[in-house]
C-alpha cells in the first residue's frame, strides 16, 4: 500500500512541485477553514436554539443556491486574470477589475432591491420571525460579489500565499463577530451581519494583495463576449451540483414546523461533516485532471484514486455515525435535538453525493458538460419526490439517500470508460 501510495506522490511531486506546493496551502487553509466554518454553525445551534438555527439553515440555503453564480464568475475572473498575468498586460488587468467591479457592484444593488422588495414574502413562505434578516441576505450577496472578484484576480495571479490567509482569516472572523453579535441579543440578524462584516474585512486584506496592478495606465480589452461563451457551460454545472445538495433543507423549513426544521438542518450539518472531510480530496484533484488532460495524458489512475481515498473516509464517518449517533448528536448539539436516527443515513447520502462530486470535477477538469444531461433530471426528481415523500423527516432523508445513489451510479456509468482502465491499471 504504502509503496503504491510512493509511487504514485513521486513521480508527480517531482514534475508538479509548485502545483502541490500551491495545493497544498490551500488544502490547509481550507481544512482550518472548514473546521472553523463547523464551529461556527455548531455555537450557532445551541445559542440560536432549534427554531432560530432552522431559521439561519434556510438562509443558509439561499445564499448556497447562489454559488452557482460566485463560482461560474469567479472562474471567468481567474481565466482572464491568468491569461493577462502571462502576457505581462497589468494594463489590461487593470481595465479588466475596474470594468468587473462597476458590473458586479450593479448586480448587487439590484440584488439587494430584490431582496428588500420581496422580504415579506419570503419570510412568510419560509416561516421566518423577521424580514431583516432577508434584507440583509441582499447585502450578503452584493459584498461576496465584490469579494469574489478580488478572490478570482488573488488567484489568477497566483498569490496563494493570500488567498490562504484569507480563506481562514475569513471563517475566523466570522465565528468570533457571529459569537458576539448572537450574544449581544442580535439573534439570526447577527449571524448573517457576521457574514457581512467578515467579508468587508477580507476584501480590504486582498485589496492590500492585488494594489500593484493599479500602478499600470488602464488598457482597455475586450472582453465581455468572450466570457459569456465561457460562462454558459460553466454555470449550469454549478447551479445543479449546488441545487442538488441545498434544496432539501429549503424544501424542509416549507413543510415542517419550525422545530422540526431547526432538527432536520442540524441532521444535515452533522451528515455534511462528510463533505467537509472529503471536499479537498475533490479540489486538489481538479488541477491535477486539468493538467494531465492539457497534456493529452491519462487520468483515469487520479480518479481511481480520489474515489478510494473518498470512499474511505466517507465509510469511516458513516460507521461512526451508526453506532454513535446519540454521543455525537448530545456532545455537539446537545440533548434538546432529537436526530440521533438522522444523522448516520444522511451522512450515508453525503458519501454517496461526495463520490458524485468526485465524477462532477473530474470531468469539470476535462472540459466535459455531457453528465449534465444525467444530473438536472435528478435535481428536479429530488424537489418532486421530496415534495410528495415529507410525511416525516426520517422519509425525507431516506428520499435523499436513494436521490443520491442515483446520482453517483448515473455519473459512474457516465465514466464508465475511464473506471473500466482501473483493471490495466
Amino acid at each position: 500500500m504504502i509503496k503504491r501510495m510512493s509511487a504514485f506522490v513521486g513521480p508527480l511531486l517531482e514534475s508538479n512541485d509548485s502545483l502541490l506546493k500551491h495545493s497544498a496551502i490551500i488544502f490547509v487553509c481550507s481544512m482550518i477553514a472548514n473546521v472553523l466554518g463547523y464551529f461556527f454553525q455548531l455555537f450557532m445551534g445551541r445559542m440560536l436554539g432549534p427554531e432560530g438555527f432552522g431559521e439561519l439553515g434556510a438562509l443558509f440555503s439561499i445564499i448556497y443556491l447562489f454559488a452557482a453564480l460566485f463560482t461560474t464568475l469567479q472562474t471567468v475572473i481567474t481565466n482572464f486574470s491568468s491569461e493577462y498575468k502571462a502576457k505581462k498586460a497589468y494594463g489590461k488587468l487593470h481595465y479588466l477589475f475596474l470594468d468587473f467591479a462597476k458590473k458586479l457592484f450593479l448586480m448587487g444593488i439590484f440584488f439587494v432591491a430584490i431582496f428588500w422588495l420581496f422580504s415579506g414574502f419570503i419570510a412568510s413562505y419560509l416561516h421566518l420571525s423577521s424580514r431583516i434578516s432577508i434584507i440583509l441576505l441582499g447585502v450578503f450577496i452584493l459584498v461576496s460579489l465584490i469579494f469574489l472578484l478580488y478572490n478570482g484576480m488573488i488567484t489568477g495571479l497566483q498569490r496563494f500565499y493570500t488567498l490562504g490567509s484569507t480563506i481562514s482569516l475569513n471563517s475566523f472572523a466570522k465565528l468570533v463577530l457571529g459569537i458576539i453579535l448572537v450574544k449581544l441579543g442580535f439573534s439570526v440578524s447577527g449571524a448573517v451581519g457576521a457574514i457581512i462584516l467578515a467579508t468587508v474585512c477580507m476584501i480590504i486584506i486582498l485589496h492590500l494583495g492585488i494594489k500593484d496592478i493599479f500602478k499600470a495606465p488602464k488598457v482597455k480589452t475586450e472582453y465581455f463576449a468572450e466570457s459569456i461563451k465561457y460562462m454558459i457551460p460553466v454555470f449550469f454545472a454549478t447551479l445543479s451540483i449546488s441545487l442538488f445538495s441545498n434544496v432539501d433543507l429549503l424544501l424542509v423549513k416549507h413543510y415542517f414546523p419550525a422545530k422540526d426544521a431547526g432538527f432536520y438542518a442540524g441532521a444535515v450539518l452533522l451528515g455534511k461533516i462528510v463533505l467537509f472531510a472529503t471536499a479537498a480530496l475533490a479540489a486538489v484533484l481538479f488541477p491535477k485532471v486539468s493538467e494531465l488532460a492539457a497534456k493529452k495524458k491519462n487520468t483515469s489512475f487520479l480518479l481511481r484514486n480520489t474515489l478510494g481515498y473518498t470512499l474511505l473516509l466517507c465509510t469511516g464517518v458513516v460507521i461512526f455515525f451508526f453506532f454513535f449517533p446519540k454521543i455525537i448528536v448530545s456532545l455537539l448539539f446537545g440533548s434538546e435535538y432529537k436526530i440521533a436516527h438522522l444523522i448516520a443515513p444522511y451522512a450515508l447520502a453525503m458519501s454517496f453525493y461526495s463520490l458524485s462530486n468526485v465524477f462532477i470535477n473530474y470531468n469539470l477538469a476535462r472540459k466535459e458538460w455531457k453528465f449534465l444531461y444525467a444530473l438536472i433530471p435528478l435535481v428536479v426528481l429530488q424537489v418532486i419526490a421530496v415534495s410528495i415523500l415529507h410525511s416525516s423527516l426520517t422519509q425525507v432523508v431516506y428520499t435523499v439517500v436513494v436521490l443520491n445513489l442515483l446520482a453517483c451510479v448515473s455519473l459512474a456509468a457516465y465514466n464508465f470508460s475511464s473506471l473500466r482502465r482501473f483493471i490495466n491499471l
